[in-house]
C-alpha cells in the first residue's frame, strides 16, 4: 500500500469510530398531552426538561426505538429522570408514578347484560 492509501484508510477508520462512539440523540415525539405546554406532534430532544403540573399527562414516543412512555404530573425533570424515579421499591410512593383513574383498562369491555344461565 502506498502512503496516501494508508492515510485515507486511517482517516476513514477514525471517522467510522467517531460515528460509532457518538450515537444519534434520541428524539421524543409527543403523541398525547393534557395540561402541559406542548402540543401533539411536537418533537423534543431526549434531554428536554419537562415541567408537568399536577393532574397533567404527557404521552411520548422515543423515535430511536419506538418505546412509548406516559408521564404524569406533578413532575419536573427529563424522561430518563422520570424512568429512574418510577422504577424500584419507592415508585409506588410517588404520585406521578401511579396509574391515573381516567385511563381505559386494557382488554375488551363487555356489555351490561348478565351472562345467560344454562338450564
Amino acid at each position: 500500500m502506498t502512503a496516501s492509501k494508508q492515510t485515507i484508510s486511517l482517516v476513514f477508520s477514525v471517522a467510522l469510530l467517531a460515528a460509532a462512539a457518538n450515537p444519534a440523540a434520541a428524539e421524543l415525539l409527543v403523541t398525547g398531552a393534557r395540561g402541559v405546554g406542548v402540543a401533539v406532534g411536537d418533537r423534543l430532544p431526549d434531554n428536554h426538561v419537562f415541567k408537568l403540573p399536577a393532574h397533567s399527562k404527557l404521552r411520548l414516543l422515543n423515535t430511536q426505538d419506538n418505546s412509548p412512555y406516559v408521564m404524569r404530573g406533578p413532575f419536573e425533570g427529563t424522561l430518563s429522570n422520570f424512568i429512574a424515579k418510577c422504577s424500584g421499591m419507592l415508585a409506588s410512593t410517588r404520585s406521578y408514578c401511579k396509574e391515573s383513574g381516567d385511563d381505559l383498562p386494557l382488554g375488551g369491555t363487555r356489555g351490561a347484560r348478565r351472562p345467560q344461565q344454562s338450564p
